[in-house]
């Protein structure tokens, strides 16, 4: 089963939640046979020499949504992408959406 975690990355808070809520769904997920995509941890996020375009971003992060059976999504900040990625996760048919708004 596949998990996408979608949510702002735009300032350190953000960042920081996004790693978080990936070390924690971990700790509780991986013994149920759950892969975790978060965008925050591809490897152009540590090494920004090897930065993608942004269609390379959007391509692959829609790949991510539509293969994934469990979408996540922080929506509390309204974020253009986020919303863009429920709106590829609904499209997609993806069996389990959940929103947080905190």
């Amino acid at each position: 089963m596949k998990l996408y975690l979608a949510g702002s990355l735009f300032n350190e808070a953000e960042v920081m939640q996004r790693k978080l809520e990936g070390i924690k769904l971990r700790e509780n997920f991986d013994s149920h046979n759950i892969e975790i995509f978060n965008p925050i941890d591809q490897p152009f996020n540590e090494d920004k020499q090897t930065l993608p375009t942004p269609i390379d971003i959007f391509n692959g992060d829609t790949k991510a949504v539509i293969n994934s059976d469990i979408f996540i999504a922080d929506l509390t900040n309204e974020d253009p992408g986020v919303m863009m990625e429920l709106g590829i996760a609904i499209m997609s048919n993806t069996k389990i959406i959940i929103g947080i708004n905190s």
